[in-house]
């Protein structure tokens, strides 16, 4: 946030906006991608805070709260979907064959 010049008094994340950012715009283990999408929000909301300082957008940017509804605005569609099969149960689950076993005795 430091480096577009946003300071905490014009940019604050909520939960649901994070959980968002982080379940449908990143799939990967670790943080590079979380930080260039956050970086990418940043810009956005950067130029939207000097478009509204020097007159061209007639809204008045003053601080941007993130929320899960804002993310689509700014990022454009998921890049990831939330497939309820990922997140299926499968402990307790009875084993996918059921048929006769054989197992070779020596």
């Amino acid at each position: 946030m430091e480096q577009t010049g946003l300071g905490k008094d014009r940019i604050e994340f909520a939960d649901d906006g994070l959980n968002g950012l982080i379940q449908y715009y990143t799939r990967e283990a670790g943080v590079r991608n979380l930080e260039r999408e956050i970086g990418n929000l940043c810009r956005k909301v950067a130029r939207q805070v000097v478009n509204s300082e020097g007159g061209k957008d007639k809204k008045a940017v003053t601080k941007v709260v993130m929320t899960g509804d804002k993310l689509p605005e700014l990022l454009g569609p998921w890049k990831f979907r939330d497939l309820q099969i990922e997140k299926k149960n499968e402990v307790g689950r009875p084993p996918a064959s059921l048929g006769p076993r054989w197992a070779a005795s020596f």
